[in-house]
């Protein structure tokens, strides 16, 4: 992924409430890769057909991973075992954010009755402008926006760090 790349999932509304019996403000890593969000999802509605119109399908480099998009740009995952969905991810190009990508992405997510897991693991319900406050607040966002105070921080962090060792 690259630096300039926003990444979300979709994750089943109802996956989460069975896990938590509301929805979080925030799951944590442990609980993202632990539980299989999709296992249990009711699975009615092909979403490729959905990205199929939101972007152009790509070549995958894995038999279990539809694409679409471009590696360093909007990009959309689908893991499955089987044509079985056991994850939906999403990459927004924060060079120059497309509104209609990100409307679409959206729209799709509410279809499916998904929830958005955002950076910092924050759980959103479908909704442009919490997506976009999200990706606005992103490292990914600081880094195209004013990449010089973004690399100023990361020596900052990198020299405190090896003060601490």
């Amino acid at each position: 992924m690259a630096i300039w790349q926003y990444s979300l999932h979709f994750l089943p509304r109802l996956a989460v409430l069975e896990r938590y019996s509301q929805i979080p403000l925030t799951i944590s890593q442990n609980d993202f890769d632990d539980e299989e969000w999709w296992q249990s999802a009711t699975q009615r509605d092909d979403p490729r057909p959905a990205f199929d119109s939101i972007v152009k399908r790509a070549t995958s480099w894995s038999t279990s991973i539809w694409m679409w998009g471009d590696e360093d740009g909007d990009r959309v995952h689908i893991g499955h075992t089987e044509g079985r969905i056991e994850d939906i991810s999403i990459r927004v190009d924060v060079r120059t954010i497309s509104f209609l990508f990100v409307h679409n992405i959206v729209s799709t997510a509410r279809h499916l009755d998904c929830l958005l897991l955002t950076e910092g693991r924050y759980l959103l319900t479908p909704s442009v402008p919490k997506l976009l406050t999200r990706i606005t607040k992103s490292p990914s966002f600081r880094f195209v926006s004013v990449p010089q105070s973004f690399l100023a921080q990361l020596s900052d962090v990198e020299t405190s760090n090896t003060h601490d060792e």
